[in-house]
């Protein structure tokens, strides 16, 4: 009978530390600093199709109808924490310490752009519903596109992973819906809308580990640009629990994007990004 009642005993601890709930919420909090590396490489093939007098006009501007492009990103970021104010609002300051491309097409070297946020500093705060917002971009090279850059790009990096407000288990899931706009240069930026499904896999002392995949398709039916965009890929995320704060994103995404060109042609490219994305806080 003991032993009966001492198994019982066991089976119900581990079916309780099992269920255990908990409600996840990025924090940023006073006088801390983030330091953010994210390293993105990628690996794709380009193919452009069309008539024999469009395909002779590239290979007289030295370009063939086939190339394999590699590119590496790598970017740090800094972000320090004040003291919490009498709003409930915690102000920080971010600096772009480091930002790096190389690549190569063909084999050959593509040319090696500066950091264009060399010496910004982008002054915010995080205020008491939970959001970041940015107050003003100054030092290095601010001007308004930029500005306006940096600001689009806080607000899609925000709205990458919201976790929701009630409590998950490990085994729950929930979904997320994030709009992004990717510039195409002079032409319309294409739009498109990631869907992730997130699976809480585990919870292991101060970590938890979301299992992700990842659905990419274009915004909206309404394409006046003739062009088409798919990819799916796994990814996982790390997030602490002592920290409240996801201190890790890993992503595998291929992609495939079909666009019609000028003079009858189309573009076909092929990518695979594999992406992450690491945050110390010190």
């Amino acid at each position: 009978m003991s032993k009966l009642l001492t198994t019982l005993f066991l089976f119900v601890l581990t079916v309780s530390f099992g269920q255990e709930k908990l409600v996840f919420k990025n924090e940023f909090k006073e006088n801390k600093t983030y330091i953010t590396t994210s390293v993105n490489n990628m690996e794709g093939t380009i193919e452009i199709m069309g008539s024999e007098e469009s395909m002779e006009y590239l290979r007289n501007a030295g370009m063939d109808g086939e190339m394999k492009m590699v590119q590496q990103t790598e970017a740090v970021m800094s972000m320090t924490t004040g003291s919490k104010n009498n709003d409930g609002d915690v102000p920080l300051e971010m600096v772009y310490e480091k930002m790096t491309s190389n690549g190569t097409m063909n084999g050959t070297a593509l040319p090696v752009t500066p950091n264009p946020f060399s010496d910004l500093k982008i002054a915010g705060k995080y205020n008491a519903e939970g959001k970041m917002v940015v107050d003003s971009i100054y030092g290095g090279a601010a001007n308004e596109q930029l500005e306006n850059a940096l600001m689009g790009t806080f607000e899609q990096l925000q709205s990458k992973i919201m976790f929701p407000e009630h409590e998950l288990a490990v085994g729950d899931t929930f979904e997320n819906e994030v709009p992004i706009s990717i510039p195409m240069g002079n032409m319309k930026p294409m739009e498109i809308l990631v869907k992730s499904e997130h699976t809480l896999a585990s919870i292991d002392g101060n970590l938890a580990v979301f299992d992700v995949f990842s659905n990419i398709r274009l915004k909206s039916d309404d394409n006046t640009m003739q062009m088409s965009a798919e990819g799916e890929g796994p990814g996982k995320i790390t997030f602490n629990l002592k920290d409240k704060y996801m201190v890790k994103y890993e992503a595998q995404v291929p992609m495939k994007l079909t666009m019609n060109l000028d003079m009858g042609m189309q573009m076909k490219m092929l990518m695979n990004t594999k992406s992450m994305v690491t945050t110390k806080i010190e």
